[in-house]
């Protein structure tokens, strides 16, 4: 009997802008690999914080992003503030607020910066800040 074998596909595109023909594809271009490592990075801190902090729940915040956003796991860095919005929804604005700063905490940690909690930021202010550190510093996660 032949077995199915499961492929994981890796984010390889650049999502292209909203007003941009979804038929010029000369606007979809392959994202380096400092921007795709740095976007697995954020996949990941945002998946070990939701399975720690919610648990079993996680997979219902996946699902409710994926069918009623069209958001998969890998384009979360892209849409943060989609994922923010169905956080806040199910868990409310506090619990949020402590899931987007555990996420921050992970991800800092992963890439070498220090993490100083900022009153006002939000987490997609924080994913800017460390994108605009990593490549002003020219370094390569």
């Amino acid at each position: 009997m032949k077995q199915k074998t499961k492929t994981l596909l890796e984010p390889h595109w650049v999502p292209i802008e909203f007003n941009k023909s979804i038929e010029d594809t000369s606007q979809i271009l392959p994202a380096p690999e400092s921007v795709r490592s740095f976007n697995e990075i954020v996949c990941q801190a945002i998946d070990e914080t939701l399975k720690e902090l919610v648990g079993s729940r996680a997979e219902a915040v996946y699902l409710h992003l994926k069918y009623k956003f069209g958001v998969d796991r890998n384009e979360l860095p892209y849409r943060i503030d989609t994922l923010c919005y169905v956080l806040e929804y199910a868990f409310g604005v506090k619990a949020t607020h402590v899931v987007e700063r555990k996420v921050v905490k992970k991800l800092f940690y992963r890439i070498r910066l220090p993490f100083n909690d900022q009153e006002g930021l939000t987490l997609g202010d924080f994913l800017k800040l460390a994108k605009e550190t990593i490549s002003s510093d020219n370094r390569y996660v």
